[in-house]
């Protein structure tokens, strides 16, 4: 299980725990490598949320929710030359959640 964020994404993140918001969301979907010979490539997806309390306003125990999901997903090109995942065509292989 992997997902990997760059040194900026990171600083981003620091930033918003350090300031000490009490929600905060980071999402990211990758798609990368060559596509396999039914036209699946890698895909990672991280979720990384905080709140400090839930909906109805109640302080939460443990305010983190984080999700790595690592699969395939069908790669397409956009108009400047950028690749995104298609919709609604991607699998899951292994996911882990923590709570």
């Amino acid at each position: 299980m992997t997902a990997n964020i760059s040194p900026d994404e990171s600083d981003f993140i620091l930033s918003r725990l350090t300031a000490g918001f009490p929600v905060f969301e980071f999402k990211q979907d990758k798609i990368f490598g060559v596509p396999n010979d039914k036209g699946y490539a890698q895909v990672t997806k991280f979720r990384l949320q905080r709140a400090a309390a839930d909906a109805s306003g109640k302080p939460r125990t443990c305010p983190w929710y984080i999700e790595i999901e690592n699969g395939l997903g069908i790669p397409q090109k956009n108009s400047n030359g950028g690749t995104y995942m298609k919709p609604n065509r991607s699998s899951v292989r292994k996911k882990r959640l923590q709570i």
